[in-house]
């Protein structure tokens, strides 16, 4: 019996002595390398024990079976191979990552992988985080970016051993800095602000040329760009837009009378009052020059409520072949087999323009729109115009206001439905001081805090300005900010995971047939 479990001691030290010495060479300089030589001792003490006793007989059982031992030869180069081609599988040289998750939570979306494949200079990503759960967060997203190009650099940096890296880059702890080596440009992103989102627009930003800055119209009843409080502000829209790249400046024109020479974009979102002569014809001469305006047009009611109050820029938008519908649109949903009618209308449909190309098959959500139409009788051949969103076939259009005051949620409409109806126009038009453009909503509520999250509103809004701003990277579809729910681990841990699923595993399965093997054999 003691001969036995003493040449099971020759067979185990061969074993400890394989993997141990693989593994020495494979993590020697890892935590895992003290378990790599301790197994390696372990297998030289077996196999010294077996040799000591049986030396001379281990010699003739060499001789005896060398056909034997060429087989082993033979399985030991297979297993060899096996575990050359796990080493190559979990290294970069063999990797190819599949993301088989609904909404892709473990990998990069398209238009980030395209923006940082398509990196010309490099941007460097410098960490100043010292929260143990973000620096995790940060490491595995950072590892996303790396992947896909080389152009990504990252340095963790430890403020409290050189606090003169804070200041150099004018950062706080806790913070994450992209940087534009070439220029010095930076963009800082917060550890509470560790997504995809935030990182590809830091790329991008950091990148980017400086821009003409957007104007939004104030004093005449317009969205405040500052008001953070209410559902019917535009600061989301406007941090949006400042996280983007771009700069957003509120114009009182109807006092200013004049354009700033530095505007890009001007925007008259959600005006409750007329615009006096002077604001439209500013606005129409600064069209004729090559300029860009954006418009969110709200269905204004009459004080009397039976009527809509027709816009004090319906020229403006005549000379540019668009007209407001002078109604209000209304959805009409099946639920529990009655119709139920809403002035919240969904965008469903969608044109080939580069606004609103990449948001076929998702939705956009509207609230107390009216439809914007492509005058009929136009005839300009100069003005080319598109429209860029239009609801569903399960919408109709109701111009007898006080009559769609008095319906209860569920009356029904005296016409049947004629949708889709477009909600969203574009006009552009060349002239010898530049290309103009002019963007039509019938709705500005769309964009507002109540509602610019909701479904791909905000992809929608930011397009424009990017489209408009020549930044064709900024017209997109933005990653949504889920949170992964996975456990995650370190490095040295996935290290660990990886030791034991080609070292430990295999070995424990060796052990356990010998010993089944040994028992059996004994019990002859």
């Amino acid at each position: 019996m003691t001969g036995t479990w003493t040449r099971l001691l020759g067979t185990l030290g061969i074993i400890l002595l394989f993997f141990g010495g693989i593994a020495a060479i494979f993590f020697h300089d890892t935590f895992l390398a003290p378990a790599a030589y301790i197994e390696i001792a372990l297998g030289l003490l077996s196999l010294g024990i077996y040799l000591f006793k049986f030396f001379g007989e281990a010699t003739k059982n060499i001789w005896r079976k060398r056909d034997s031992i060429v087989g082993g030869f033979g399985a030991l180069i297979i297993l060899l191979i096996l575990i050359g081609v796990n080493v190559i599988a979990n290294s970069k040289l063999g990797e190819k990552k599949l993301d088989l998750t609904t909404n892709k939570l473990h990998s990069l979306t398209d238009d980030s992988v395209k923006i940082v494949k398509e990196l010309k200079e490099p941007v460097e990503i410098l960490s100043f985080v010292i929260d143990p759960r973000a620096k995790a967060l940060l490491r595995n997203l950072v590892e996303k970016y790396t992947y896909q190009s080389s152009q990504i650099k990252f340095k963790a940096l430890d403020p409290d051993t050189d606090p003169t890296l804070l200041e150099k880059y004018s950062a706080q702890v806790d913070e994450i800095v992209f940087l534009n080596p070439k220029t010095e440009k930076t963009v800082k992103v917060a550890k509470s602000q560790i997504s995809e989102q935030e990182f590809t627009t830091a790329i991008r930003r950091c990148l980017s040329a400086p821009t003409k800055a957007i104007y939004f119209l104030q004093g005449l009843g317009e969205p405040d760009l500052e008001d953070d409080k209410s559902q019917s502000g535009l600061f989301i829209a406007k941090l949006l837009l400042e996280r983007e790249g771009f700069q957003v400046r509120p114009l009182q024109l109807a006092t200013a009378l004049k354009i700033p020479d530095d505007a890009g974009v001007i925007v008259e979102w959600g005006a409750k009052n007329p615009a006096p002569e002077a604001v439209v014809k500013l606005l129409e001469n600064y069209l004729k020059k090559g300029g860009k305006l954006v418009m969110g047009l709200d269905p204004m009611i009459a004080n009397s409520k039976d009527r809509l109050v027709p816009s004090s820029y319906t020229g403006l938008l005549g000379r540019y072949g668009l007209e407001l519908g002078q109604s209000i649109l209304v959805q009409v949903l099946n639920f529990q087999s009655k119709s139920v009618r809403t002035a919240t209308v969904i965008g469903m449909t969608y044109s080939d323009q580069a606004i609103v190309k990449d948001l076929g098959g998702n939705l956009t959500q509207f609230s107390v729109a009216q439809p914007v139409l492509q005058s009929k009788n136009f005839k300009d051949s100069k003005v080319r115009r598109e429209t860029l969103v239009s609801t569903g076939e399960q919408t109709n259009t109701e111009s007898n206001i006080a009559e769609l005051l008095k319906q209860t949620p569920d009356s029904k409409p005296k016409s049947g439905l004629n949708g889709p109806h477009p909600i969203a126009q574009i006009a552009e038009t060349n002239s010898p001081e530049g290309n103009s453009s002019l963007v039509v909503f019938g709705d500005a509520d769309f964009a507002l805090n109540g509602l610019i999250q909701s479904q791909f509103n905000r992809d929608l809004f930011l397009n424009i300005f990017g489209y408009l701003l020549g930044t064709p990277e900024a017209v997109s579809l933005r990653p949504k900010q889920w949170r992964n729910s996975t456990l995650e681990i370190t490095v040295d841990q996935k290290k660990g995971v990886y030791f034991a699923s080609i070292f430990v595993l295999p070995q424990l399965i060796i052990l356990f047939g010998l010993a089944i093997w040994s028992l059996r054999r004994s019990r002859r």
